[in-house]
């Protein structure tokens, strides 16, 4: 998925991870070219704190805690926005956003994590994925959206399973009954995204 980001990113100014997290995303995408500026913000400040400790290699990210609602940045100085799995705020991406920048939109897809939601939740609300609601907003506000779906697997270690079990909202709800799914456990884990571009008009 992060190939596919990489190859729509605008270089040579700078990228803003928009809803970075812990910061996995900003430091690998900043790896991939020299030229650009990378800035990973999150409202989360436990998150931002782990960012930062964890970065080592140069060009090192600059993490900051911020507001999708109002972006600590003047009009127009943001070449790229990736927003990977992570609210978005539109309003605030076209203020900051140069003309020709990019806004790159990473949504799950219908099968992302399927055999993980399948373990978990068997039936109910949360046993299927629709990811309409998310990306006819987004289609709503922009008008024209270049899509691009990304689907693969990949296997799963216990290690691994575990890790994943920890890491996704999928599962927050299901923490009660973390012994019994991490004993089922996975093998293997379907990522299904789609990745949506858009280029800002002059």
């Amino acid at each position: 998925m992060l190939q596919a980001v990489v190859q729509q990113i605008r270089h040579g100014g700078l990228v803003l991870d928009a809803g970075c997290g812990e910061g996995t995303t900003t430091k690998w995408l900043a790896q991939q070219n020299a030229n650009d500026a990378y800035v990973g913000l999150d409202i989360s400040k436990p998150a931002i704190n782990i960012a930062g400790s964890g970065v080592v290699n140069e060009p090192q990210p600059l993490f900051m805690v911020g507001d999708l609602a109002q972006l600590p940045f003047a009009d127009q100085q943001v070449t790229t926005i990736v927003n990977i799995l992570s609210p978005a705020n539109y309003q605030e991406f076209d203020r900051v956003l140069q003309s020709g920048g990019k806004l790159i939109k990473v949504i799950p897809n219908h099968e992302y994590l399927k055999e993980l939601r399948a373990l978990v939740y068997p039936e109910g609300q949360h046993a299927t994925y629709d990811n309409t609601p998310v990306k006819s907003h987004f289609i709503e506000h922009y008008g024209h959206v270049d899509f691009t779906p990304v689907h693969y697997e990949f296997k799963l270690t216990p290690e691994l399973f575990k890790a994943l079990f920890e890491m996704t909202p999928l599962t927050w709800q299901a923490a009660g009954r973390k012994d019994d799914i991490l004993e089922q456990g996975l093998t293997k884990i379907t990522a299904d995204f789609e990745v949506g571009v858009v280029t800002k008009k002059a």
